[in-house]
């Protein structure tokens, strides 16, 4: 950890522009299991008396804070963390972030001025599968697939309200799905992927929809950005169905006709049941073209681009 500060330190020093990803920046500094949590501070307040010297831009992909107390840790979080991630985020000239959800966040939470955001709307992913994309066989039947290790306070155990239903299938990537057993539900799968290309390939291989949601609290917080999943199903050039207590991504998936939301998983059957067989074609289509972007860096190039003329103009 300390050679870690200590190159940050000769970056800063050295860099015309520096530019960091929040929060892998400092990713375990706010709890109080951080031993080291007053050191860090300290360096961060070395920092902000550097901060004049040359321009700084941070893309901030998650909250940790926020997001340990919506899903159930936020036992471990208290003032010396708000005061510590305040200061990380004040060190940057520019703080790139998904939406104006996390940007009033920010900005009535540390008093930062708003002329210091810029708006990214969602992470690149670029991934591309290996394998031919999976063509869907239609009559009525479905592989639906959840990408995510099951952990109560993550996911919710939405799952277990799911009614059996011929033609559709329930798949789940990731680890601790081993529970779903005890279900005695012939229609539930689980497996474990330890790579992101696996993850990529296998969806495309089998997985005709991807499913976005959480538990109630982590619903909540997912209104400030984009995870993972997103990019996951979308690259692999899977349609997204969301719930839409996820407002943000719920946005994106209608914005640019990349699935299809919920209000209850109960819902999921029906909404399929009648969906057009042209309708999804035309959800895959958008979740190429869409996917395409996300590989080429479009929506990091775009803010970057915007966050730098900002710096120049200061």
């Amino acid at each position: 950890m300390p050679v870690y500060y200590l190159k940050l330190l000769a970056s800063w020093r050295s860099a015309d522009v520096l530019m960091a990803i929040y929060p892998w920046l400092c990713r375990n500094s706010f709890s109080a299991l951080n031993p080291i949590r007053d050191v860090e501070s300290i360096f961060f307040e070395h920092l902000l008396r550097l901060k004049h010297r040359i321009g700084t831009i941070l893309f901030v992909y998650d909250l940790p804070i926020e997001q340990a107390i919506f899903s159930g840790r936020g036992k471990f979080y208290g003032t010396k963390s708000f005061e510590l991630e305040s200061k990380v985020l004040n060190c940057f000239d520019i703080l790139c972030v998904f939406n104006l959800a996390m940007r009033k966040h920010i900005r009535d939470r540390y008093n930062i001025d708003d002329g210091r955001f810029v708006e990214f709307e969602c992470p690149d992913y670029c991934m591309r599968p290996n394998v031919a994309p999976r063509l869907h066989s239609g009559q009525g039947k479905w592989n639906i697939f959840y990408a995510s290790g099951w952990t109560k306070g993550y996911t919710g155990e939405w799952m277990k309200r799911l009614k059996k239903v011929n033609g559709l299938t329930w798949n789940f990537l990731g680890a601790d799905w081993d529970w779903l057993s005890r279900e005695n539900r012939q229609d539930f799968f689980w497996r474990l992927l330890n790579t992101n290309q696996k993850v990529c390939d296998y969806l495309a291989s089998y997985a005709d929809f991807g499913i976005i949601t959480y538990s109630e609290g982590v619903n909540v917080y997912s209104n400030y950005g984009c995870g993972s999943k997103f990019g996951a199903y979308l690259t692999a050039g899977v349609p997204i169905l969301v719930n839409e207590n996820c407002k943000y991504v719920a946005s994106l998936v209608r914005k640019y006709g990349l699935g299809l939301s919920f209000d209850s998983v109960e819902r999921i059957p029906d909404l399929l049941m009648h969906l057009p067989d042209s309708d999804y074609v035309k959800f895959t289509r958008n979740c190429e073209q869409f996917a395409e972007k996300m590989r080429n860096g479009y929506f990091f190039k775009r803010a970057l681009a915007e966050a730098l003329r900002r710096l120049r103009l200061n």
